[in-house]
């Protein structure tokens, strides 16, 4: 899951760099899942199962770590942000996505450490 999470940051922050902002959204909030579901798998023993994949990510960061609450929470915010990038008519800004990229990359890194313990 690591290189997968690392291919999809590094296009995110490309597509963020280069004003494609949808993209960018999208390819960060996989990344960050990939690294929740990489300490899920390991230290919780979840496999993926599709339906509720991304509420069971959710939660996973939820209950987990000192900053869990504030982790939850701008986990909850990149959830949105991919949810307008893919679904939506209006696209996040490059503000909005801008704004999330460091506690974005704090979430990521906080979950590869937990799940190499």
């Amino acid at each position: 899951m690591r290189h997968k999470s690392d291919e999809n940051w590094d296009v995110g922050t490309r597509c963020l760099q280069s004003g494609q902002t949808n993209a960018a959204a999208s390819r960060l909030y996989y990344a960050v899942c990939q690294a929740v579901y990489e300490f899920a798998n390991k230290k919780e023993g979840y496999t993926y199962q599709g339906y509720g994949f991304h509420t069971r990510m959710a939660s996973t960061v939820r209950n987990h770590g000192k900053q869990s609450r504030y982790y939850w929470e701008r986990f909850g915010d990149l959830m949105d942000l991919r949810t307008k990038a893919d679904y939506d008519r209006d696209s996040p800004t490059d503000e909005e996505v801008s704004d999330i990229l460091t506690d974005a990359n704090a979430i990521r890194t906080f979950f590869f450490k937990e799940a190499e313990k």
